[in-house]
């Protein structure tokens, strides 16, 4: 795989929440395409897309969402509304000072992508879901994770529990849902630092208890491409068409499960940058001045 471009490591203040945010080195009218990603992952899920985004003359920005990573883990399950998510994306472009981005969204990601570019179509050009419905076809669930009501009934004590067991729950499970040796040991266990982390498994899992998000202010107006895993276990393929059905947009699946861009990550890339199209070469960016 090719290695990672020179990225910012930024640390956010939107919305009262801090976030941790990458940004791959471009010159300042580089398009951006801005990643999010899903359960139970961070920024770190977009490895080996960001260096074929980023050699196609794209600035990449990569969140790790708020409860995630090591951005701040709010405690109140409101604070994690989709609305609210979908606002932390804007934060993210204003303070970057960029007025529209390609969003890229995984999971829970995906949905954070579609209310982006429904509450915020000016900021969106195009849409790329990945193995995340459309609102009006359903919502991300991680019902097949092993242990999954316990974890939503029981956080705190769910909790305890894996971090006795050097999180082998959370990790069994991610493992069970992707194809042999595309997690290494080396990915686990950056995955697992960033869940040792005081509060960290009851932030995520307070996504999946936040209340419902007021109605949607609009539509989605970009361009939308929605990939799919055809042997996702966690949201079925079936979603795919029927996403995409919502707002004209086209599909693309490929033979990997819920997570096509660690199972495949090269196709995966290629069908993004297929969809986005390729931009001029460009050469370092300098961060704008707050």
């Amino acid at each position: 795989m090719t290695a990672l471009p020179p990225m910012f490591d930024y640390n956010f203040a939107i919305q009262g929440v801090n976030l941790r945010v990458r940004v791959s080195r471009t010159i300042d009218d580089a398009p951006t395409a801005l990643l999010l990603h899903g359960f139970p992952e961070s920024w770190y899920a977009w490895r080996h897309v960001i260096p074929v985004l980023h050699a196609a003359g794209w600035r990449c920005v990569a969140i790790d969402i708020r409860g995630f990573g090591l951005s701040e883990k709010p405690k109140d399950p409101a604070a994690y509304r989709l609305d609210v998510l979908a606002g932390d994306v804007v934060g993210v472009l204003d303070k970057l000072h960029v007025d529209r981005a390609a969003v890229i969204g995984h999971d829970l990601g995906g949905a954070i992508a579609w209310r982006t570019a429904m509450d915020h179509p000016q900021r969106v050009s195009q849409l790329v879901a990945v193995c995340a419905p459309h609102p009006a076809v359903g919502r991300p669930t991680f019902s097949p994770m092993p242990g999954a009501g316990a974890l939503r009934l029981f956080p705190l004590f769910m909790e305890a529990n894996l971090w006795w067991a050097n999180y082998r729950l959370l990790s069994r499970g991610f493992q069970s849902h992707v194809k042999p040796g595309a997690l290494t040991e080396a990915d686990l266990a950056a995955y697992r630092d960033a869940w040792y982390r005081e509060g960290a498994v009851g932030a995520m899992l307070r996504h999946y208890r936040a209340p419902d998000a007021p109605k949607a202010r609009g539509e989605v107006q970009a361009p939308t491409l929605v990939i799919w895993g055809e042997g996702d276990k966690w949201s079925p393929v079936s979603l795919a068409q029927s996403s995409a059905n919502q707002v004209n947009g086209k599909v693309i699946r490929l033979p990997t499960g819920h997570f096509p861009h660690l199972d495949a990550p090269d196709a995966f890339a290629l069908a993004v940058i297929g969809f986005l199209g390729r931009q001029e070469p460009h050469h370092e960016w300098r961060p704008p001045q707050w």
